[in-house]
C-alpha cells in the first residue's frame, strides 16, 4: 500500500488516461496483480479531478433526464392508443 500522502493513486483506466492526457506525470506500480498509476498531488491535479467528476455527474444527470422524458413520451403515446 502506498503511504505517501503526496501521491494520488489512480485505479480507473479512464481517469488515469484523462490525467495523463492532460500532461500529469505518472508512476506505475503493481498492487494486487493490477497496475495502478500514481500522480503527484497538486492544486492543478485537484482542479482536474474536480472537473472530471463534475462533468461525469453532469452528463449522467442529463442522460437520466433524457431517459425520463423518453419514458414519459412512451407512456403518453401508449395511453393515446388505448
Amino acid at each position: 500500500m502506498n503511504t505517501n500522502k503526496n501521491k494520488f493513486m489512480c485505479e480507473s483506466v479512464r481517469l488515469c488516461r484523462f490525467l495523463y492526457g492532460l500532461g500529469f506525470d505518472k508512476e506505475s506500480i503493481q498492487q494486487d496483480n493490477r497496475e495502478k498509476w500514481l500522480f503527484d498531488r497538486s492544486p492543478e491535479l485537484q482542479e482536474s479531478l474536480d472537473f472530471y467528476f463534475l462533468m461525469r455527474k453532469k452528463l449522467r444527470d442529463k442522460q437520466e433526464r433524457m431517459n425520463n422524458e423518453e419514458n414519459k413520451i412512451c407512456v403518453q403515446s401508449v395511453r393515446e392508443t388505448i
